[in-house]
């Protein structure tokens, strides 16, 4: 264990000392995030994206209900689709949704006695960045309340500020540089020799593999850290839950040390390595929604960014910053993430070749 411990502060030092490494790793995710931040701000409220896809619950199932319904269907660009509560309520945390709205029992009989519709009746969910629709909602129920679970405590219908979105996203650009940067080196030491000197030392294989993926692991979580407390001091975002957002920098960080493990076995030289792993990661960011949000992608690219891990990192961070998501909401994200990881790590211990 010290050997493997000693190995791993070894290669974090030396990522840290290396002023180009410690910029792309550290300094341009936070760029990154405000000026995501600032485009997200400015841009997406009014922005009108044709992909708006509602859920709409209706348990009231009268004229009234219905017409409420009939007005959201009317809206140019959006998608509506009835469902359940619980339906509605899992799309939207999953992401699948970009708004819920229910309308519960007693609404119509309201409405058609005349008296003064209470503004919370009509509950909504709504992610950042639709102005329009949200205007249209409030049209429709002036002062709307906040989504609220089956225990009847409040759910937030979108982030505190706009920084809640982009700092995951942010961080996913630290990820994407932290194992670039892990999986070069480990491609430069195998072919100048450094690995199997390391081999006449009294450490096995294993060991020096474990700590290059433990100076990854800490990195990565370093990185978070870090990023998120920047985010809270500077920024006024406040994570839903610190438990749950440990558990999003766990997974995320245990799924790009694989990555890493995985990318660093496909090129042979130190030039192919870079092209091989620079491409994989950009396409992954791009499929992900670490570049363009998912929801300004057309449905088929929403489809298949469930292929890219930087789309289930951006979701379990979502989940504990501002989507308000259970324990048990973020095991489907955080399970993807731990199963990537595994598996590529695997995958790249079995096929990592000591010298070329």
């Amino acid at each position: 264990m010290n050997a493997v411990l000693t190995l791993a502060k070894k290669d974090a030092t030396m990522l840290l000392r290396d002023r180009t490494g410690f910029v792309v790793t550290f300094v341009s995710p936070l760029i990154y995030a405000v000026f995501f931040g600032f485009v997200f701000g400015e841009r997406l409220g009014s922005l009108a994206s044709p992909r708006v896809v509602i859920v709409a619950v209706d348990e009231d199932q009268t004229e009234s209900s219905a017409a409420v319904i009939d007005t959201l269907r009317q809206s140019s660009g959006v998608t509506v689709e009835l469902g359940a509560r619980s339906h509605g309520l899992e799309s939207f945390r999953r992401g699948t949704a970009d708004v819920c709205v229910i309308i519960p029992a007693g609404f119509g009989n309201r409405v058609e006695s005349g008296g003064e519709v209470d503004p919370s009746m009509i509950e909504v969910a709504i992610r950042p960045g639709l102005s329009e629709l949200r205007q249209l909602l409030r049209g429709i129920s002036p002062g709307l309340s906040g989504v609220r679970s089956e225990l009847g405590t409040s759910r937030p219908t979108a982030p505190d500020n706009v920084y809640a979105v982009a700092f995951p996203q942010g961080m996913t650009w630290g990820l994407l540089g932290c194992t670039a940067a892990f999986g070069l080196s480990l491609v430069v030491e195998r072919n100048r020799g450094t690995l199997p000197r390391l081999l006449a030392a009294p450490i096995t294989r294993t060991q020096i593999l474990a700590g290059k993926a433990g100076a990854c692991f800490a990195t990565s979580l370093l990185l978070g850290v870090a990023l998120f407390a920047v985010s809270w001091i500077a920024f006024g975002v406040r994570p839903d839950s610190p438990g749950l957002l440990a558990l999003a920098l766990l997974s995320v960080s245990i799924a790009f040390v694989g990555i890493m493990m995985f990318l660093a076995v496909w090129g042979r030289t130190e030039q192919a390595a870079s092209s091989i792993i620079w491409t994989v990661l950009l396409g992954m960011s791009m499929l992900g929604g670490g570049m363009v949000p998912r929801f300004f992608m057309p449905a088929s690219l929403q489809q298949l960014s469930n292929l890219s891990p930087v789309r289930w990192a951006i979701l379990a961070m979502d989940g504990a910053v501002w989507r308000d998501s259970t324990l048990a909401e973020m095991v489907w994200p955080c399970g993807i993430l731990f199963a990537i990881g595994l598996s590529c790590f695997v995958v790249g211990v079995a096929r990592f070749r000591w010298a070329d």
